[in-house]
């Protein structure tokens, strides 16, 4: 995997925990950004490497951007949240 990709896929995994831990957003509702099950995220959530390796594939995935971007913006992160 390119460096590019590996530090992309790292800081897509950590805007996914920030709003996991701090902001509210559920295993549910981050597992429906990205198009998979809650089962599946709750897997790859345990293991961040398999979390990275994961978001590497998925590349420039709109869920992906979607959710970095309510990592930072809070008036984006409550109009993902309703």
């Amino acid at each position: 995997m390119p460096v590019g990709v590996d530090r992309t896929a790292r800081i897509y995994a950590r805007a996914i925990l920030s709003l996991i831990r701090e902001h509210g957003f559920t295993q549910r509702m981050v597992a429906r950004g990205l198009g998979v099950s809650e089962a599946y995220l709750s897997r790859l959530l345990r293991d961040p490497s398999k979390l990275e390796a994961f978001l590497a594939k998925l590349g420039e995935h709109r869920g992906l951007i979607d959710l970095h971007r309510a990592a930072k913006d809070a008036a984006f992160r409550k109009k993902l949240q309703v």
